[in-house]
């Protein structure tokens, strides 16, 4: 048996067992980083939406928030009318509900806002979204899920 194939065989023996470790490890970091929380510990989430001159597209925004999976009874969804000049305000006030709240804020801009929603909100976590965003009904509880790691 010569030189070459002692190197060939080493190095095939050594890749298997660096193969060997990163799968395990990867299993291993896996099964540690998926706790998530049961449907009972789900905390309030308040999602804030800062809105200006939205008014094609305010509603959409809403309407699929409100069709999220994630349970009804703690979810809030917090329309800040930003001064608007269309009729945004007139379209979110249709949405207003025990679950959809309405504010306008008088200063100008998307931080303060979001800094009225932030004071009005009762969620544990707060997800802001444009005036134009369409959520999918499960991203908030996907989210949500990475912070049962309170660190």
């Amino acid at each position: 048996m010569g030189w070459i194939t002692i190197i060939i065989y080493l190095s095939i023996y050594l890749g298997l067992v660096a193969t060997v470790f990163y799968i395990l490890s990867f299993l291993k970091y896996r099964e540690k980083e998926r706790k998530f929380f049961s449907e009972e510990q789900l905390p309030m989430v308040s999602v804030l939406i800062p809105a200006y001159n939205e008014e094609k597209s305010i509603g959409g925004t809403i309407e699929s928030i409100l069709k999220s999976d994630y349970p009804k009874d703690r979810l809030e969804i917090i329309v800040i009318n930003n001064n608007s000049k269309d009729r945004t305000l007139e379209m979110a006030k249709k949405y207003e509900s025990g679950r959809v709240r309405v504010f306008t804020e008088k200063k100008q801009g998307k931080g303060c806002a979001l800094n009225l929603g932030i004071s009005k909100a009762r969620g544990e976590i707060i997800f802001t979204v444009d005036a134009d965003t369409y959520a999918e009904p499960q991203s908030i509880r996907n989210m949500v899920q990475y912070f049962v790691n309170k660190r």
